[in-house]
């Protein structure tokens, strides 16, 4: 589920929703519905995502990724197999 992944991206970088929203231009309550799986991301927002997030749109929409630990976790990588 794309939503997850932009959590997990997002997250890993320590970048809050707010400032996402910032970045992208999409609002706030979108952000958090698509975290949250209550909302599809459109294909007009996939590079608005990607961009935002400082990564392709294929490492976006990759089903295995690999991130890294966010800042602050002493314990290394964290790993994310998404179906």
């Amino acid at each position: 589920m794309i939503g997850k992944r932009i959590r997990a991206i997002r997250e890993s970088k320590c970048i809050s929703q707010i400032e996402l929203a910032e970045i992208t231009g999409i609002s706030h309550d979108k952000i958090c519905k698509v975290e949250a799986g209550k909302r599809r991301v459109t294909g007009a927002e996939i590079p608005l995502f990607a961009n935002g997030l400082g990564v392709s749109v294929l490492e976006l929409l990759e089903e295995d990724l690999t991130l890294p630990a966010p800042a602050g976790n002493t314990y290394g990588e964290v790993e994310l197999n998404v179906l």
